[in-house]
């Protein structure tokens, strides 16, 4: 069958010199006949590192994802997708990892940015960070 799942996704990108710290919608769909996952990251608002509140449109997108490798229950995909608005373009190029929780049946899923993930902030790759939680 397939199931949609809804949540949030956080997003922090940058140093101690210029950063953000973002949250916006996510959205899972998960196909578990074809063993697969999409879905997309958008309406991302949050804070910069002076404090100010910032609107950052722009989708990132998960891709090419699959269920079940190594245990039933796990997710690998591929995401990418730039953010711009209020000064800042944020680039997001990688994969994220996690699983589908609850018992009896999947409630939800936590999917975490792997190391290989590149974050660009206004030009520069820095490290960053996202977290998907959906239910």
């Amino acid at each position: 069958g397939q199931a949609l799942f809804d949540g949030e996704a956080s997003l922090a990108a940058g140093n101690q010199n210029s950063g953000v710290l973002l949250v916006g919608t996510a959205t899972l769909q998960a196909d578990f006949a074809t063993g697969t996952v999409t879905g997309q990251m958008g309406d991302f608002t949050g804070f910069d590192r002076t404090d100010e509140f910032i609107e950052v449109p722009g989708t990132i997108t998960l891709s090419g994802g699959e269920i079940g490798q190594g245990h039933a229950a796990n997710i690998d995909a591929d995401i990418g997708g730039t953010l711009s608005g209020d000064g800042y373009t944020i680039g997001v190029t990688g994969s994220v990892d996690g699983s589908f929780r609850g018992n009896p049946g999947p409630v939800g899923a936590l999917l975490n940015s792997t190391g290989e993930t590149v974050f660009i902030l206004n030009g520069q790759q820095v490290p960053g960070g996202m977290i998907i939680a959906v239910q």
